[in-house]
């Protein structure tokens, strides 16, 4: 099944019995076999809206959730906005459709957190390599040098070696001289963002802050921008269309239909 298939389903998804009540029995499996603890980050790949992560949540520091279709993810996001799940990140990607340079850049949105479980689900990195980045990240290394060692890695891996050096120098370039309505951008429908939405919601379901707490600090530091305009107010109403993009910091996000 396509992308476009789920998309169709994604708002009657979580209506199926049957299917909420195996996510219910996956979760407490996952619950039995593994000691789950706060100090934990959790990725679920084929998230859809999320049923299994909302089981497990409770139980995990964070959890990454990612899936191909921009339905199912704009359905997890408005549940995780109207229940307050923020420790679900919620992430769209589809390694068989996403250009390089765009799933360079989607690796490169995602937390810190996500580097060693990508490298340790995703990739063929030794154990002890991985052990090796743990240790000197929390030694004070620098998150960015590894995550874009991930990005490179798993780039190369889904399309070629040279799709993987041309999405990184457009990463590279796109920060340091500041190009980002050109560069290919991570990119979010316009439809997954609730009615009547602040800036401080808009942050959360962009994946641009954690919580409203971490999204008004944000704007406090004068770091959060639309279309270039800083934004001030945390509790503004923006307007979205598509093309617009929104920033944080390094990070941006375009905004699609």
């Amino acid at each position: 099944m396509n992308a476009a298939n789920f998309d169709s389903r994604a708002a009657e998804w979580d209506d199926n019995l049957l299917r909420a009540a195996l996510a219910k029995g996956i979760a407490a499996a996952i619950r039995e076999s593994v000691p789950l603890a706060k100090t934990m980050s959790a990725m679920e790949f084929g998230c859809g809206t999320g049923l299994i992560s909302r089981e497990v949540f409770p139980m995990v520091g964070t959890i990454k959730a990612i899936d191909m279709s921009p339905g199912m993810i704009g359905q997890l996001q408005k549940r995780i906005t109207e229940n307050g799940l923020q420790n679900i990140t919620a992430r769209c990607l589809d390694i068989f459709t996403d250009p390089p340079n765009e799933f360079y850049g989607k690796i490169m949105s995602l937390g810190d957190d996500a580097i060693v479980p990508c490298f340790t689900l995703l990739t063929d990195t030794s154990i002890e390599t991985i052990e090796d980045m743990k240790k000197r990240m929390a030694g004070g290394g620098n998150p960015m040098v590894y995550k874009k060692m991930l990005a490179f890695e798993l780039t190369k891996q889904f399309n070629s070696e040279s799709d993987a050096e041309n999405a990184q120098k457009e990463f590279e370039t796109r920060f340091q001289k500041g190009e980002l309505v050109e560069a290919h951008l991570p990119h979010t429908s316009i439809t997954v963002f609730a009615s009547g939405s602040v800036i401080t919601d808009d942050l959360i379901t962009l994946n641009l802050a954690s919580s409203k707490s971490e999204a008004r600090r944000l704007i406090e530091q004068k770091a959060v921008k639309h279309n270039n305009r800083l934004v001030s107010d945390p509790k503004e109403q923006i307007e979205k269309n598509a093309g617009d993009i929104f920033q944080v910091g390094r990070k941006a996000v375009k905004i699609t239909k």
